[in-house]
């Protein structure tokens, strides 16, 4: 861990996990974390498509929280049981991760959800009760 205190800040050197290449980052407390906002911030692809990833799997979560959690309640839906959505939130990561294709779900007195990979390459969010929102992010 190199450190540095000139200037009145603490640097640390972080290595990007994706290319190897090292970068100086700033307010890190270990080696681990000085890595990880490496990563964050390298130019390099494999950094780049990380942050993507993040960024659509975080698109998607907030777009299961309005069509399934407490954001429903704004159309009129029941929101579902912290359980069922804890299972939608890691659906939508094992999708957009390339593990699964799709899931559809029935939960049982509310209704059924379905998650699915589009030729795009976005996911769509279906929520089915008599009536049914999607939403594709």
């Amino acid at each position: 861990m190199d450190k540095n205190n000139s200037g009145g800040g603490c640097y640390i050197r972080g290595v990007c996990q994706y290319c190897g290449q090292a970068l100086i980052v700033s307010m890190s407390e270990t080696q681990a974390e000085a890595d990880i906002k490496a990563a964050e911030e390298c130019t390099c692809g494999g950094a780049t498509r990380a942050r993507r990833l993040k960024e659509r799997i975080q698109n998607a979560l907030d777009g299961i929280e309005k069509i399934f959690g407490q954001g429903s309640k704004d159309a009129d839906y029941e929101p579902i049981g912290a359980a069922a959505l804890d299972f939608l939130n890691a659906a939508v990561t094992l999708i957009l991760e390339g593990n699964i294709e799709s899931v559809s779900v029935t939960i049982p007195g509310v209704c059924r959800a379905k998650l699915l990979l589009t030729a795009k390459g976005n996911i769509k969010i279906c929520r089915t009760e008599g009536r049914t929102r999607v939403i594709e992010s």
